[in-house]
This record gives C-alpha cells, structure tokens and sequence, in this order.
C-alpha cells in the first residue's frame, strides 16, 4: 500500500518566511533592551537598590537630593543610536561620566568627585558590564519583544 501526500495550498512556508524576516532585523529587539536599561538608569535616582553601588554622601548640605538639582541628568537619559548590532545608551549631559565613573582630583583643593553611579553598570569606561539584575531584566525585554515578533 502506498500513501500520497499532495499539498494544494502553502500556509507554513510564508510564515516562516515572515519570521525569518523579522530575524534578520535585530534593531527592535535592541531597542527594548536599551528602553529597558533607560528605565533601570531614571528609576536608580529614587531607588537605591538599583544602582551598583551607595552614593557618597555630600561635603554640605543641599537643598536638593544628591544628583537631582534640576533634573536634567535623569531626564536626559535616553537610548541614542540603535544599528542592527549594538544599542547606545546615556545622557548628553557633559557631566553624567563624571557622576556615574568619579573623577580624580586636577589641581587644588578637594579630592575629585566620588563615583556615584545612577546606571546599572559596574567596572571601569571601557571594561563596564551590566548588574545582574540589569542583566536579567534587559533579558526580559528582549526575550518579550522577539516572542511578540514572533508569533
């Protein structure tokens, strides 16, 4: 006995193609994992247990809370360029390096500015990496976006 099998009309294969598709354009699933870590960086200003580390404290007392004089550093944070490879994100704020990294002291008086970090990185500028609870939740985000794109 000898079974056919005969297919009148193709539903899988422009699917699958569509999903292919979808593949080979990594630049949304990027995106939500920058909006993730953006997230993470706004919400560290009032949250301490998302930054990497305690701020120190101040010389003087202020008004204001630390790194919150007008806002601009945590509102300036944002993702920047998105290619099909990488995803940048950081503030366009001249200072948010020094906030985030510290600095050393230049000439005169005081000791440089401690680090105080607001972004969920950990590590040197060029050796940097991501906290494990940013890790996972910039995980989160992409595994979200590749299953909405899917199915």
């Amino acid at each position: 006995m000898q079974t056919q099998l005969r297919l009148s009309r193709d539903e899988v294969t422009p699917d699958l193609k569509r999903r292919i598709r979808a593949l080979r354009n990594r630049r949304p699933v990027l995106l939500a994992m920058g909006m993730a870590l953006v997230s993470l960086g706004k919400r560290a200003f009032s949250n301490p247990t998302l930054r990497p580390t305690a701020w120190a404290a101040r010389k003087r007392p202020k008004p204001h809370p630390l790194l919150v004089k007008s806002s601009q550093l945590r509102r300036g944070i944002h993702v920047g360029r998105v290619t099909n490879e990488t995803v940048a994100v950081g503030s366009p704020m001249i200072y948010a390096g020094v906030h985030q990294f510290g600095s050393r002291k230049k000439t005169g008086r005081g000791g440089g500015i401690p680090p105080r970090p607001f972004m969920p990185i950990v590590g040197k500028p060029k050796v940097a990496r991501l906290m494990p609870a940013a890790d996972s939740a910039v995980a989160r985000a992409a595994a979200r976006m590749l299953d909405s794109t899917l199915s």
